[in-house]
């Protein structure tokens, strides 16, 4: 629920922000460009991929550390592994995650206008 919140929320910033970096322009030009270019309505573009991004990458993340402890805590040849060695497994399977959801990042960089 907090990441649709934080996405409705914080989605015209996140924008205005791209915009900036991209264009190069100060807070207020970009302000004021993005709204001339379409409204309120112009801030919040893409927002549909990102109520889907958000909390899938955190699930994605969650699922993965905890999936690859989960597994490997359960197999003889792994459990007695260094715990670091362990997380960075994890990590690692959390990363390969996050690839699989680049399309969804890529489209909402479509919708955005930034690439």
């Amino acid at each position: 629920m907090y990441s649709y919140l934080f996405v409705i929320v914080y989605k015209y910033k996140f924008m205005q922000v791209n915009y900036q970096y991209r264009n190069g322009t100060s807070f207020p030009v970009s302000l004021k460009t993005l709204y001339a270019d379409g409204g309120i309505p112009r801030f919040y573009r893409g927002v549909l991929p990102a109520l889907i991004q958000g909390p899938m990458s955190r699930f994605g993340d969650t699922a993965a550390n905890t999936g690859m402890l989960t597994l490997m805590n359960s197999m003889d040849a792994t459990k007695d592994l260094n715990v670091g060695f362990k997380t960075i497994s994890a990590s690692m399977a959390a990363a390969a995650f996050r690839i699989f959801l680049m399309p969804v990042v890529s489209l909402l960089l479509y919708f955005m206008g930034i690439c």
